[in-house]
């Protein structure tokens, strides 16, 4: 008989186990895991961040991102909801707005409390320039123009964490 070099040696399983062919499900009752032969176990690792954001909606992760940035202190002036605004039209797979009152709606429809007016948002969407995350603004220093992309930074990186 030949010796197969590719066999699974010591190994203890906490749970149910299914092996069919060269992969085998490990079921811990919440997740399952799935193994294909000579994958590496980080793969494990990044699925549950990935997971755990994909049970939230869309909407859900933007409500949740507008949350902690009002409750981080990031959303300083209610004209930096633009800057959300904005990232979210250049930025693929998440809502795009035709008009500062098309965003503002959809703020409204997400529940969240003080809002900015439209106007403000118009005026302030009208000085943004470029593709973030290398926006300039004619109407303020670097210091506020750095503050305003890191508004929008903050927010995606809480969306993509979900």
């Amino acid at each position: 008989m030949e010796k197969k070099e590719n066999c699974l040696g010591n190994v203890t399983f906490n749970g149910s186990v299914t092996f069919n062919g060269p992969m085998f499900d490990i079921h811990d009752n919440q997740h399952v895991h799935i193994y294909h032969k000579g994958e590496s176990e980080q793969k494990e690792e990044e699925e549950p961040d990935l997971q755990a954001s994909e049970m939230l909606t869309v909407d859900e992760r933007v409500r949740k991102a507008v949350l902690t940035l009002k409750s981080e202190g990031v959303l300083r002036h209610l004209y930096d909801y633009t800057w959300l605004m904005v990232v979210m039209n250049q930025t693929e797979g998440l809502p795009s707005f035709d008009t500062p009152q098309s965003f503002v709606t959809y703020l409204e429809g997400l529940q969240l409390a003080d809002l900015p007016e439209v106007s403000s948002v118009k005026k302030a969407y009208g000085n943004v320039l470029g593709d973030f995350p290398n926006w300039t603004f004619p109407d303020r220093d670097t210091t506020e123009a750095t503050r305003r992309i890191n508004v929008a930074k903050r927010f995606l990186s809480i969306y993509r964490k979900g």
